[in-house]
């Protein structure tokens, strides 16, 4: 099976090297091929501005050879991904979420994806209308308190 094409949609919260990290795994079945945020400077340092001390406070310098967007329409113009893992923050990510879904991109959303129940319903009823699958990343559902 060839290997699913993946863009990391939002690299300046600290979430994001952590789902980068845990994404490597899958290297045989999920390639990242793209980069986007909305900060130039987060492209050229590729670190979010806060990081959790618990992750890596930037992505793997290896993925500087990616190329990087901060423009999204711009990105799925010019590269074919099947996949995007979305860490933008809360108020950026509904609308990001509906283009991307427009264009069939399946979805993996850092919680909680939105500000809003309204928000996060008119941006998920988008992608359940496009047809691509939408997985939202609770990884501490189950932890204790």
């Amino acid at each position: 099976m060839a290997r699913r094409r993946l863009a990391v949609v939002g690299i300046d919260h600290f979430h994001a090297t952590g789902w980068v990290e845990s994404i490597e795994q899958f290297r045989d079945e999920i390639e990242i091929v793209a980069l986007y945020d909305r900060t130039p400077e987060v492209g050229r340092t590729l670190a979010p501005i806060d990081h959790d001390p618990r992750l890596s406070p930037a992505l793997n310098p290896a993925y500087r050879a990616l190329p990087f967007y901060s423009d999204l329409d711009r990105l799925l113009g010019e590269q074919e991904i099947d996949l995007a893992l979305v860490t933008l923050p809360n108020v950026e990510a509904p609308p990001a979420i509906e283009r991307l879904a427009a264009a069939g991109v399946h979805l993996l959303v850092d919680k909680p994806g939105a500000r809003t129940a309204a928000e996060a319903r008119r941006a998920f009823g988008a992608a359940r209308a496009a047809g691509v699958k939408v997985a939202v990343g609770l990884t501490k559902r189950y932890a204790p308190a």
